[in-house]
């Protein structure tokens, strides 16, 4: 569960893992999300959050044709 700082509002971000060719990994335990900033000195990139049991919430940019999830949401 995430919850804004700034109006208290929620989103649960279920572990659901990751999907490279056609293994996926740590679901359940870790969840990998893609954000929409796609980086600016390499376009086969995007900014990814990752969290797992025992880990800060991280940003990072990683590879586009990795599998990820996706949760979109409207204002």
């Amino acid at each position: 569960m995430i919850i804004s700082k700034r109006n208290g509002k929620q989103i649960f971000l279920p572990a659901a893992g990751h999907c490279q060719d056609t293994n996926l990994g740590g679901a359940g335990t870790e969840g990998y999300y893609w954000s929409r900033s796609i980086s600016v000195g390499y376009p086969g990139s995007a900014s990814s959050l990752f969290f797992s049991a025992g880990h800060p919430v991280l940003m990072n940019y990683y590879y586009r044709y990795v599998g990820r999830t996706i949760r979109p949401v409207r204002k």
